[in-house]
């Protein structure tokens, strides 16, 4: 719209002054008007429902989506990609929410490309078996500039140079409630590669079975910001490096996390090369086959912050049983026990390396509030470390002194030789009440920053008073309590199968109380992991056994295990035998 004004003809007796005048009005108002805003409408989006669960409708629905669509499931079934990746070069949501959706590579293909400055958001779907041959993000790349949302995703027997399953090519992926098993990389990154400044926001996810042939099992992370909360990395492995996560050049924070039984040649859990913070979490059964650092390996010149956290179980064959530091390390509220090395420190090892040029650089290590007891082979620690106060250790070999109030040769007193459930999301060593740990923490640092007035379990801790370690006895009494038994039964939808084909696998958690059962059942073949399910109410689960890479004319040996939970003991099923032709 265009805006005139319409000026009279002036008498004649008007000064000049005022014919200045009205002209600085017209000019004033034109400039008004073409500085107004122009109306604007919200963007319309629809939600478009694919009857056909087939790569054709699929793309073409893609194809057809506008800016912001939704494209639900109204089918079920696998959809394998052929050719090329599915290039999602428009801000899309892809819901499978109700149905049994699965995206497959077929082992050849990759499955989705997101294209720079667009969101995309997965819920609800199941990708499996994305190939980028000798690229990178088996089953989704997300490049520089874009956003990923992955909600209750599912990524097994995904396969790519770097990112087995998701490349971060730079762009922010925050993924919620997923679970990454059997993915695999030929160089880094067997579930996740985070490449260049890449933000990653990890929440609430299962990562389990993920392999590299370098580097981190289950995530490599460049330069980047990477956050986990409330997440478990388990049977992670790695050929040359660390088990898990591999830390280069980042900035990483952990929080009410476990890893377990994670494997590589140094860092069995984690190596960290700049600057990482783990607080609430727990490490059990992690181990460093060649090298240092069974649970974490702090390299020269990196940062490495842990608060209340449990290292329980973890082995080296070298130093450091649960952690080998040769940076800065800083060991807050926390608990090391049993954990063993061939070399120095079986709890903790301060070491030091020589760089090119005979630069020579030394670990600086300092215990707060810190329990280590009963670590084996080489001790509670190896090396020289700084005594912030307030540590108790079982023997003498981490060089604590009374003045800084802190305990050697004392008992601690733990309830239990194994971290097991006390309560919150991660498990902890409680103490009996007779430990000489109990009241005997600086309340002061229990109230800092990363312990935040709270223990492992994520309840308080008493203000003027606190426990030394992860683990505090004033928040909540340990519950000494008999688990209910239980008994896992695992059925299969047939005995013999055709390859190709899947077979549903039932299992039921019988149980003697009405109490629901909470915790997950684990479907197995062998070692290897195939699900990981939470029963309903009822104590039923179920998951599909894909036979489409199985060996044929071979017997198959499936089993079932209810991990338990504060109610409940765990419980095996028998071997049930599937025969593939």
């Amino acid at each position: 719209m265009i805006a005139t004004l319409q000026l009279l003809k002036e008498p004649r007796h008007f000064s000049e002054k005022f014919k200045n005048l009205a002209g600085a009005l017209v000019l004033l108002l034109a400039l008004l008007v073409s500085f107004a805003p122009s109306p604007t409408f919200a963007a319309t989006t629809t939600t478009t429902t694919l009857t056909r669960c087939t790569e054709t409708d699929l793309r073409m629905a893609i194809s057809k989506a506008q800016l912001g669509d939704t494209i639900k499931f109204g089918c079920s079934g696998s959809i394998t990609i052929t050719g090329s990746y599915i290039n999602i070069d428009k801000s899309l949501t892809l819901d499978g929410v109700g149905q049994q959706v699965i995206f497959s590579g077929g082992s050849t293909a990759q499955l989705f490309f997101v294209s720079g400055y667009y969101t995309a958001t997965f819920n609800n779907l199941i990708m499996r078996n994305g190939n980028s041959k000798d690229g990178v993000g088996g089953a989704i790349t997300a490049q520089a500039n874009s956003t990923v949302n992955i909600n209750n995703v599912n990524f097994s027997g995904n396969t790519g140079y770097e990112g087995g399953a998701i490349y971060n090519q730079g762009a922010i992926v925050n993924i919620n409630n997923a679970t990454f098993s059997g993915n695999s990389a030929a160089f880094e990154g067997g579930a996740i590669y985070s490449a260049g400044t890449g933000i990653l926001n990890i929440n609430n996810s299962t990562f389990s079975g993920n392999t590299a042939n370098i580097s981190s099992g289950a995530l490599f992370n460049e330069a980047g910001n990477v956050t986990i909360t409330n997440s478990t990395f388990t049977t992670n492995a790695s050929r040359q490096d660390s088990g898990a996560i591999n830390n280069q050049n980042g900035t990483v924070k952990i929080d009410y996390s476990t890893f377990a039984a994670n494997s590589g040649t140094m860092g069995g859990g984690i190596f960290n090369a700049k600057q990482m913070t783990i607080t609430n979490s727990t490490f059990t059964g992690n181990s460093a086959t060649s090298n240092s650092g069974g649970a974490v390996q702090n390299s020269y010149y990196a940062t490495l912050d842990v608060a209340n956290s449990t290292f329980a179980n973890n082995s080296a064959s070298m130093s450091g049983g649960a952690i080998y530091n040769v940076g800065t390390l800083t060991v807050t509220n926390s608990t090391l026990a049993n954990n063993s090395s061939q070399q120095a420190g079986g709890g903790i090892s301060n070491g030091f390396v020589y760089l090119p040029n005979y630069v020579y650089v030394k670990g600086s290590a300092k215990l707060v509030n810190t329990i280590l007891a009963n670590n084996g082979s080489g001790g509670n620690c190896g090396g020289s470390f700084t005594d912030g106060g307030y540590n108790l250790e079982s023997a003498n070999s981490c060089g604590l002194s009374k003045t800084s109030h802190s305990l050697v040769n004392s008992d601690p007193k733990f309830a239990t030789s194994t971290p097991i459930s006390n309560g919150g999301s991660v498990q902890t060593l409680a103490l009996q009440p007779a430990s000489p740990a109990i009241a005997a923490g600086n309340p002061l640092v229990c109230q800092g920053i990363l312990v935040s007035g709270k223990d492992a379990r994520g309840l308080p801790r008493p203000a003027s008073y606190c426990d030394i370690g992860a683990y505090d006895s004033f928040g909540v009494p340990a519950p000494v309590t008999v688990k209910s038994p239980t008994t896992t039964i695992l059925t299969l939808s047939t005995s013999s199968a055709v390859r190709g084909t899947q077979v549903q696998m039932r299992v039921t958690v019988t149980k003697s109380l009405n109490t629901p059962v909470t915790g997950k059942v684990v479907f197995k073949e062998g070692n290897s992991i195939l699900a990981e399910v939470t029963p309903d109410s009822n104590g039923l689960a179920a998951a599909v056994y894909d036979t489409t890479n199985k060996t044929r004319l071979t017997i198959h040996n499936l089993q079932a295990q209810f991990v338990g939970d504060n109610t409940y003991a765990p419980s095996t099923s028998t071997v049930v035998s599937l025969f593939v032709s």
